[in-house]
């Protein structure tokens, strides 16, 4: 994991948002390397936690765009796209009054992938904390 979320990282290092997937991507991948022992029963709620509230939150991101006489489409969720909703019409106020009266439409495989994504971003977040408190509960070393 460590390895090909790098790899997607520098491949899309002018793609912010495929940027960030790699970095954390290969942040989890390093959590699970350095990270022994690992405290399942703290980690799987955060991670839970973290998946949860992290897809829910980037729903927070919209964006729309006008189009092609007259579409609008309406897209929301981050890093993916994965809810959408949209409509035509003669102009482009009856574009956006149509769209707004359709219902989201969910794709569950970008949902997918956005979950995975936020749960690495959890794991990242138990890795970052246990490695600090570690550090926090270290004895200084004695001197003679």
């Amino acid at each position: 994991m460590m390895l090909l979320g790098g790899f997607w990282a520098l491949a899309n290092l002018g793609l912010w948002n495929n940027f960030v997937i790699g970095v954390v991507m290969a942040g989890a991948g390093l959590v699970l390397v350095l990270v022994r022992p690992l405290r399942w029963r703290l980690a799987g709620p955060v991670i839970a936690l973290v998946t949860v509230v992290g897809s829910l939150a980037g729903t927070l991101r919209r964006d729309y765009y006008v189009c092609c006489m007259f579409g609008y489409n309406m897209w929301r969720g981050w890093p993916l796209v994965w809810l959408n909703r949209g409509a035509d019409g003669d102009t482009e106020q009856e574009a956006r009054r149509l769209a707004l009266q359709q219902h989201w439409s969910a794709d569950p495989t970008r949902l997918t992938i956005a979950m995975v994504f936020w749960a690495c971003a959890g794991l990242v977040v138990v890795g970052v904390v246990t490695l600090a408190a570690r550090r926090a509960t270290r004895r200084p070393h004695q001197s003679e």
